[in-house]
């Protein structure tokens, strides 16, 4: 998926070109805009890429390939424990299966957005932060200097067990053993997904919480956080220009959000002629992705259905937020084992598979991400 929307990157930056020829001033505003968007985008991309790499194994032979996946599914059909290299979690693997997945039923992309780091053999992992800077001051003659110092804290990275639990229909078996084997892995990897993809947003508990989310993670300061109770035409820039510094907007950040309130941002209209404020634009390849345009300002938005929408949150309490993806981290300190069984759901012809892993996650960057919430009061 990478190299797909890369090349889209490149055929779009070509035709911005061309668009800047007969450009108006407002036009060369929202393509300098959305130029600024791509880069960075392509920029996170190519990272991404080079760190799965480094996780993946190493590449080898296509018969080679073959022959071992062909081992794996034989292994799996003798209900073996099989363990999958940890970087296969993040990205899907190429294999093709045969089984038709229900509609709709994806997994949020913000697991292959956030930062990942290999934590094997680690007991926990410790990031450390600036949360303030050094302050400066005029100095008299003959006056020492007043004390000024920047301010450290670190944010843990503490591993929990995460265990999956699907059920695939014993028909699977009629498949070829490469067939057979990624149909397991695609149903038990897309639980883990979908779970980790929910622990980064509320964490793994509401007290005493070891796997830390967006939330409830320290490094972001309460003081930090939106009021918002309802979406109108100046919600959108009020998020992205209070992200960041009182001096700086910062670039390559996503808004996180519910469907239900993407749908609220296009059913806002302006006052007079009743036109759609906001301009939406699914990613065509990745339709769980696309753009928010607000005339000049152009904002990438991911959805998460972890995310609880404006309309339907308590109040004081948070729904979406925007930020930079990388300020979250995620750390992986184990593989990723599955194990097949035949016996459980014998009588309904099923195959239940069960897998595990050790990750955790955390804010790793002071005020990574600005959250929005409702007002205490939602009167």
């Amino acid at each position: 998926m990478n190299e797909k929307r890369l090349k889209e990157i490149n055929e779009r930056k070509e035709a911005i070109r061309e668009e800047l020829k007969t450009a108006d001033e407002e036009q060369l505003r929202s393509l300098e805009q959305e130029t600024d968007l791509l880069l960075e985008e392509e920029k996170a991309l190519r990272s991404k890429s080079d760190l799965n790499g480094k996780l993946q194994f190493q590449a080898k032979p296509e018969g080679r390939a073959q022959s071992d996946m062909e081992r794996r599914g034989r292994e799996l059909k003798q209900s073996r424990a099989v363990t999958i290299g940890s970087g296969t979690l993040i990205k899907p693997m190429g294999n093709q299966t045969s089984i038709n997945d229900e509609l709709g039923q994806g997994v949020s992309s913000i697991i292959d957005m956030v930062k990942v780091t290999n934590c094997m053999g680690m007991s926990e992992y410790q990031v450390a932060y600036k949360s303030a800077d050094m302050t400066a001051a005029k100095n008299a003659e003959n006056t020492a200097a007043t004390s000024s110092d920047p301010t450290f804290a670190y944010a843990v990275i503490k591993p929990v067990t995460i265990t999956t639990y699907s059920e695939i229909s014993r028909e699977a078996r009629n498949l070829t053993d490469v067939d057979y084997y990624s149909a397991v892995l695609a149903s038990a990897r897309k639980a883990l997904r979908r779970k980790v993809s929910e622990f980064i947003i509320k964490s793994d508990a509401t007290s005493s919480a070891a796997f830390i989310g967006v939330n409830s993670a320290s490094a972001i300061s309460a003081a930090t956080d939106i009021e918002i109770s309802a979406i109108d035409d100046k919600t959108l820039r009020n998020i992205v220009l209070n992200y960041g510094g009182d001096e700086d907007t910062l670039g390559g950040a996503v808004l996180f959000l519910n469907k239900t309130d993407l749908i609220a941002f296009g059913d806002v209209r302006g006052t007079n002629e009743k036109k759609a404020v906001y301009e939406i634009t699914p990613d065509s390849i990745n339709t769980n992705t696309g753009i928010i345009r607000d005339g000049g300002l152009a904002v990438r938005y991911c959805l998460n259905s972890n995310i609880t929408s404006l309309s339907q949150t308590a109040a004081g309490a948070y729904s979406m937020f925007y930020g930079v993806p990388e300020c979250y981290e995620l750390g992986l300190f184990s593989d990723y084992t599955v194990r097949v069984s035949e016996d459980y759901q014998f009588a309904k012809r099923m195959l239940a598979v069960l897998g595990e892993v050790m990750i955790g996650g955390n804010v790793t960057v002071a005020n990574g991400f600005v959250r929005v919430k409702t007002p205490a009061s939602k009167g």
